[in-house]
């Protein structure tokens, strides 16, 4: 029997504050995040191995915000660790960004540290822009125009980091990608991003009828990173390099996922159950996938679903039963790009809700009135 641990410990600062404790998994998933206002914690986890990452829960504007830091932990069943944790004392982070010599007001600002970690900043009206409690190490800094019409090289800013000049006189670029499944069919929605190879900054991206554009970035190398969408798999896909005031088309080919279709139906009136929920179960019982059914009762599974064999498709009763009824479908194979129809499942009859309106209607004698 496995016994939850229990992570425990104050927190040391240079001078008051509230500080924020964030953590999260060995694969860098975020599980959860408190605030301590006596700077002190108690965490009761499952056993496993955990990073904690504490800072100061002021802006980062505020000069007297304190260096964050963390600490990776290891927990096994029935464990109480005391774990101390301490804010550092860092120098904040100071410069001024122009355009033409001119201060350039409301500019964005992205910093990045040394281990990846990023912010974003905006200049004030006098161009002057600061961030405090960054965590010790060299920064690159790139900044843009309100509009991302133009931007700066990175400038790169030592581990003293004293105060930083910002000039941004090249012309962003554009570029706009063409989604297309093997047979040549436009992939009809999905939503990625792309990634500067230089600097890792991300910029999002969303695809209708196959065509996705963003415009205002930086030139440099960019790569496409697809998230997985219903029919389609997902993937990391190289743009190659956008050069200054360019606009840059690209055709990129995508992989089909395996899909799995069928209807939903009930035994007493043949018609399709709405909102009835599906699952996808793999051979180890774990859900990978979980949809409802439309109003025909229709339902689709395929979100960067690939070859696999012996799943479960579970099939429940929709919202307008009253007892919820459960039908398996087992032994279930796929294969990347084919479609896989279960046809029809038919639910046996159950004891349907109903609602109707119950009206409650009171007598009242009112007082006789003269006019």
């Amino acid at each position: 029997m496995t016994t939850a641990a229990v992570v425990h410990g104050t927190i040391e600062a240079p001078g008051p504050c509230v500080a924020l404790l964030t953590w999260s998994d060995d694969t860098g998933l975020v599980l959860g995040r408190r605030r301590s206002r006596d700077l002190t914690f108690r965490l009761t986890l499952a056993p496993g191995r955990y990073r904690l990452d504490v800072e100061d829960d002021r802006p980062l504007a505020d000069p007297r915000r304190h260096g964050s830091t963390h600490v990776m932990v290891d927990l096994r069943s029935g464990d109480d660790l005391e774990q101390p944790l301490r804010l550092e004392e860092v120098t904040v982070l100071r410069g001024v960004v122009e355009a033409n010599e001119l201060p350039e007001r409301h500019a964005r600002v992205h910093v990045r540290h040394e281990d990846g970690r990023r912010w974003d900043l905006r200049t004030d009206a006098h161009g002057r822009f600061l961030a405090a409690g960054l965590p010790s190490g060299a920064l690159s800094l790139t900044a843009y125009d309100a509009r991302r019409s133009v931007c700066a090289a990175p400038v790169a800013v030592n581990a003293d980091r004293p105060e930083t000049l910002v000039r941004i006189d090249t012309p962003t670029a554009t570029v706009a990608v063409r989604l297309t499944l093997p047979d040549g069919v436009a992939v009809p929605a999905a939503r990625g991003s792309l990634v500067d190879t230089g600097s890792g900054q991300c910029h999002p991206l969303t695809v209708h009828d196959g065509v996705g554009a963003h415009s205002g970035l930086a030139p440099g190398s960019y790569d496409l990173v697809l998230e997985p969408s219903l029919g389609v798999l997902g993937g990391t896909f190289g743009l190659g390099p956008v050069a200054s005031d360019e606009m840059v088309v690209t055709e990129v080919v995508v992989e089909r996922s395996a899909v799995i279709t069928g209807r939903v139906l009930d035994a007493a009136t043949g018609l399709g159950l709405l909102a009835a929920p599906v699952s996808l179960i793999d051979a180890e019982g774990t859900e990978v996938e979980r949809t409802r059914t439309d109003r025909r009762g229709a339902f689709i599974l395929g979100r960067d679903l690939r070859t696999a064999s012996e799943l479960t498709v579970v099939v429940s009763g929709g919202p307008e039963r009253r007892h919820v009824q459960r039908l398996a479908v087992a032994d279930v194979e796929v294969r990347t790009g084919l479609r896989v129809d279960l046809g029809s499942i038919v639910l046996s009859q159950s004891c349907t809700a109903h609602w109707s309106p119950r009206l409650h209607v009171t007598a009242m004698t009112l007082p006789a009135t003269r006019v």
